[in-house]
């Protein structure tokens, strides 16, 4: 019940998380799951982490990715609506938290993430099968997952 009655509040902003590299939102929950590390608030890094991905659970977490997005992007189309990018938030926090304060209409402060990255390993070094699934997605839509 909880989905239409947002659905059905108009007035309400709707701050919408995406994150486009699926390939690394499936690693990183396989990896929380396997560790039961779900956050990193210390700043201390992993100790080496590496697993095997399937294909095809790959090729249904991309699909299943791409549609949730198209999803809830439709579902709340008639919201006022900010899309934060999770690459972007990495590559310029400042700069993206800058757009969210101005969507939610408050005075500009200066803001730190509280947590950190998980894992700074590069993917080839994090999936044992990284080049076969490489080999295997290239071409697609989703080949640019890939580039380490």
């Amino acid at each position: 019940t909880l989905w239409p009655f947002l659905k059905n509040q108009t007035d309400l902003g709707i701050i919408h998380l995406k994150r486009n590299n699926a390939l690394k939102v499936l690693l990183s929950e396989k990896r929380a799951f396997e560790t039961d590390r779900w956050t990193n608030t210390t700043g201390i890094e992993e100790e080496n982490f590496s697993m095997a991905l399937e294909y095809e659970e790959c090729r249904r977490v991309f699909l299943r990715n791409e549609e949730e997005k198209k999803h809830f992007d439709c579902y709340f189309e008639g919201h006022r609506r900010l899309d934060l990018i999770y690459e972007n938030l990495v590559d310029d926090c400042s700069r993206e938290m800058n757009r969210l304060q101005d969507f939610l209409e408050v005075r500009q402060e200066t803001l730190r993430p509280a947590t950190y990255r998980q894992s700074h390993q590069k993917l080839s070094r994090c999936i044992t099968n990284y080049w076969d699934l490489k080999k295997r997605f290239a071409g697609t839509a989703w080949e640019a997952f890939f580039e380490d």
